[in-house]
Parts: structure tokens; C-alpha cells; sequence
């Protein structure tokens, strides 16, 4: 018998608070904030598009009367709104001059140490947090190399 991840239930994934809190910031409208806490949105993005349709973990929920359109309306409705959000907000920003600050990258880091703090990675999406850890700061530093490499006024 499949073992069937917590994320199913939706509110035991990162997505859900990473969700929450970044709307949270658009709503406070704080460019910098935005864009600084825009630097984990790269790494949220890839590792959601890896298990949902490289680990297919929607299809381990096995919601019965399901098909491959449902998953793809939740796919992007939970994972597609905040980057293109955030796109958006480049395109419609002056975002060249909005500096980047530790508050924006720290919150990003301490919102996934309070998720870790509450849920184990293997429970809730079937994998290691071990295999979790370099990608996503792999991909981190890349979001951040080029978010402040188009940043005239640097940390």
C-alpha cells in the first residue's frame, strides 16, 4: 500500500504559509520587503514544481475522482499566483532601485524554521529534509546572485 503524504491536507505544506505570509507583504506593500523575501521565491517555485509533477505527490493523495486538470488548476493556484505576483511586481516596480535588506532574506529562513519546527519533510512530503536542504540553498543564492546583481543599492 502507497504511503500518502500529509501534504495532502494542504495546510501541512510550505506552500500554504509561504502563501499566507507573501500575501501578507503584498498587502503591507513594502517594496523592499517584497523584493528581498522575492529571493526565496525561486527556490519555493522549483522544489513545488519537483514534487508535484517529478514525485508526483498530488497523484499519491489519491483523490479519487481527480484528473490530471484538477491537479493542474491546484498546481497553479497554489504555486504559480506568488511568482507571477512577484513578476508583476518587477515588471510594474522600479526594481532596479529598491534595495534589498536582511529582513526580507531573514524572514524568508525563519518562516521554514518554524515549519520545520512543526512538521518533518519525510511525513509531509516523503523525502529527506537532508535532500532538501542543498537545493533549495543552492537555489537561494542563485535567486539572490541575480536579484542583487539588478539591484543598484546593494546590503
Amino acid at each position: 500500500m502507497m504511503t500518502v503524504p500529509l501534504a495532502c491536507k494542504g495546510v501541512t505544506t510550505y506552500t500554504f504559509y509561504f502563501n499566507i505570509l507573501y500575501s501578507i507583504l503584498f498587502l503591507y506593500e513594502d517594496p523592499v520587503l517584497i523584493k528581498s523575501f522575492g529571493t526565496h521565491i525561486l527556490p519555493f517555485f522549483i522544489l513545488s514544481q519537483y514534487f508535484s509533477w517529478y514525485k508526483l505527490l498530488l497523484y499519491k493523495c489519491n483523490f479519487k475522482q481527480w484528473n490530471t486538470m484538477h491537479y493542474i488548476f491546484v498546481d497553479f493556484i497554489s504555486h504559480w499566483l506568488v511568482p507571477l505576483l512577484f513578476i508583476k511586481f518587477i515588471v510594474k516596480s522600479d526594481f532596479i532601485n529598491i534595495p534589498l535588506n536582511y529582513s526580507g532574506l531573514v524572514i524568508g529562513f525563519i518562516s521554514l524554521a518554524i515549519y520545520l519546527q512543526h512538521y518533518k519533510p519525510k511525513e509531509v512530503y516523503l523525502i529527506s529534509l537532508k535532500k532538501l536542504i542543498l537545493p533549495y540553498l543552492s537555489l537561494f543564492l542563485i535567486s539572490f546572485y541575480y536579484i542583487n546583481k539588478y539591484t543598484l543599492s546593494k546590503i
